[in-house]
Formats: structure tokens, C-alpha cells, sequence
């Protein structure tokens, strides 16, 4: 009888050391000696994947086949989002429940906390992300001043153009305190801004840089916050990363009115 869904997961939680080593074919013996496992564990191991699918033998010995690879991808996939959520999960906190982030930006993740020793580490995580960037994808609904020194620069002096949709509480301090630097930010060629209904606790970047060649890397940074108080910064350039956080801009962008310039 077919394995259910349930029966597979634990099968692959309890036996993907097994799936891994036999990447390359080998006999029962050999198992028993690099895994440092008994002879019934293997037998019983070697049953459960083959009723799975995962494993089958051929004159060679034992070895993975494809479903086991794909399910064994999965599997690592699986383990490592849990993980990542897991190092921040008290700073999620901050968010509802039904904030729109993704698993896949917690996968293999770089995150910033802050700390009593270095409390503004997220910011320069966020500063050092956008340093050589030439574009950037910006949502933003607090007011964090190093946030608006720190673009304006990038984007005025550095030549970096950027799409900035940010809430209107954030475009009225702008223009009440930093006018000047607003004005000169949104009239530089390649910038356009737009004003946002959304309110989630979290600003998101999507950075572009050219590297030699014409090849271009992307990356993608989400800084968690609460009445202006932040909370960490997780940065990833894996591929479904940046697919989920150019997707959300896409959104955010569209339900978002864009301002022109007086």
C-alpha cells in the first residue's frame, strides 16, 4: 500500500541522512559502516524508502532515485525555511498574523538584530545592502530619518534610481522636515514616487546591482518594525526570495497613486 502523505514526511525527517549518502550507490555493509548504524536500522531504513520510492537497488547496491532526490530537496527546503523563521520568530512578533511575508525570505537568510552594543545593526545592514546598488525597489511606511539620509545620498549623489512607494504619513514628514532633500530626490531622472494606503510594520527593499559583465545581482531586504522601533533586518538573495519581494512591490506599486513633482 502507498505511503501517505504523513508516513513520507516522517520517513524523511527520520531517514534523510540515508538519501544523502546514497546520492552514490552502496551496499548494506558500507552503510553499516559509515553511518555508524546498526545492521536492523539499516535494514529497517532501507525498507521504509523503498516502499517510499525514494530508494532503489540495482547491481551497484542501493541509491536514490528521483522521487528521493526531489522529495530529499523539499525536505532541505522545508528544514531550512523552519529555520530561519525560527531565529527570528520572537521579532516577528511585531507583525500580525496576516502580514504578507513569505517562508522563502527566511531561507539561508542574513539577519540583523539589534543589540545593546549595536543597536542601529539593521540600519547598517540596509545601508551596506543599498551602498552599490544602481536600482532599488523601495516600500516604506515609518519615518526612520537615517532611512531618508541614507537614499537621498544614494540616489542624488550616488546615481542609483529607485521606485519609492511610501505612506502618506512618511511623504508629509518629508515635505514638513526635508523638503529640499524630497524635492531633489523625486526630480532626479529615473526615480518615481507614489503614496501608499497600505500600513503593514515593514519596509522592503529590492536592490539591483551591475557586476562585471552585464550580469546584474539582485537582492532583497525587509526591515521589521513597531512605532518606529526596529526590530531586525533579513536579507536574502536566494531567487524565490527576490521573486516574492519583486511580486509584493508589484502590488504595493499598483494599488499605490503616483505623485508628480511641483
Amino acid at each position: 500500500m502507498r505511503s501517505g502523505p504523513a508516513d513520507l514526511q516522517k520517513c524523511l525527517r527520520n531517514r534523510s541522512h540515508f538519501l544523502r549518502r546514497l546520492r552514490s550507490p552502496c551496499e548494506k555493509c558500507e552503510l553499516v559502516r559509515e553511518l555508524e548504524e546498526s545492521r536492523s536500522t539499516i535494514d529497517r531504513a532501507l525498507r521504509e524508502l523503498e516502499r517510499a520510492g525514494f530508494v532503489a537497488r540495482d547491481d551497484d547496491g542501493f541509491r536514490t532515485t528521483l522521487a528521493g532526490e526531489l522529495a530529499l530537496a523539499e525536505h532541505e527546503r522545508h528544514v531550512a525555511r523552519l529555520d530561519g523563521i525560527t531565529s527570528v520568530a520572537d521579532r516577528l512578533g511585531a507583525l500580525p498574523a496576516d502580514a504578507p511575508l513569505d517562508a522563502a525570505l527566511f531561507e539561508g537568510a542574513d539577519v540583523s538584530l539589534p543589540t545593546r552594543r549595536s543597536p542601529h545593526e539593521p540600519v547598517e545592514s540596509l545601508e551596506a545592502l543599498v551602498a552599490d546598488a544602481d536600482h532599488a525597489r523601495v516600500f516604506g511606511t515609518t519615518v526612520i530619518p537615517s532611512y531618508v539620509d541614507l537614499y537621498h545620498e544614494r540616489i542624488v549623489e550616488g546615481g542609483m534610481t529607485a521606485e519609492l512607494v511610501l505612506s502618506e504619513r512618511v511623504i508629509e514628514w518629508l515635505l514638513s522636515r526635508r523638503e529640499e532633500a524630497m524635492v531633489a530626490t523625486a526630480s532626479t531622472e529615473g526615480v518615481t514616487v507614489a503614496e501608499t494606503d497600505a500600513t503593514h510594520s515593514f519596509s522592503l527593499t529590492v536592490v539591483e546591482s551591475k557586476s562585471g559583465g552585464g550580469a546584474s545581482d539582485r537582492s532583497v531586504g525587509v526591515m521589521i518594525y513597531d512605532e518606529g522601533t526596529l526590530h531586525g533586518f533579513v536579507q536574502n538573495d536566494t531567487r524565490e526570495a527576490v521573486a516574492w519581494g519583486d511580486a509584493l512591490f508589484d502590488r504595493l506599486a499598483g494599488e499605490a497613486q503616483v505623485l508628480e513633482v511641483a
